[in-house]
């Protein structure tokens, strides 16, 4: 009886041991995730602060050579033609919105829609990546959006996105 209970503490206490390295291993293991997490992290905020100053940089370029060509004398360019464009549904969603508004927010976009600002904004990159010509402004480090004034106009003419009633049910209900 004493052998077994003598086998059974030794068991116990090797037991101990093993899952006391586990628990440590897994600490270390947790804690560089952690640190991981951090970096992926600053390294996402300092990226999007790079894109924000990029953008406004990009606007101003535009701003300078509008000027530069009124300067010049040269006449205003013909509205442009755009093409038909496919879009999915979600993007046909926020489409709506910045259709149906004056200019909206990231934020805006995503509380209306029930979306994260991440994923509106993954949107945005899609819609103009596809050629659908979204105006940005800041105001107080808040980027603004809106779709491009002959864009709208065209769109209200030819439903450039292809907006259909299913589309409108699921966002106006």
């Amino acid at each position: 009886m004493v052998v077994i209970f003598w086998k059974k503490n030794k068991i116990n206490s090797s037991l101990k041991k093993v899952f006391s390295k586990i628990k440590e291993e897994f600490s270390q293991h947790l804690d560089s995730i952690n640190q991981n997490t951090d970096e992926i992290n600053a390294n996402y905020e300092y990226i999007m602060e790079l894109e924000a100053k990029i953008e406004k940089l990009d606007e101003k370029i535009s701003e300078l050579q509008l000027e530069v060509s009124h300067l010049k004398g040269e006449s205003k360019k013909e509205a442009k033609i755009y093409p038909k464009i496919s879009l999915t549904n979600r993007e046909k969603e926020v489409f709506i919105l910045l259709y149906s508004s004056e200019e909206l927010t990231f934020l805006q976009i995503a509380r209306k829609l029930s979306l994260t600002k991440q994923l509106v904004e993954r949107y945005i990159s899609n819609l103009i990546l596809k050629g659908v010509p979204i105006m940005k402004s800041y105001r107080e480090n808040e980027a603004y959006l809106s779709l491009d004034p002959h864009f709208k106009m065209q769109q209200a003419k030819e439903n450039l996105v292809g907006i259909d009633s299913s589309v409108l049910k699921d966002i106006f209900g």
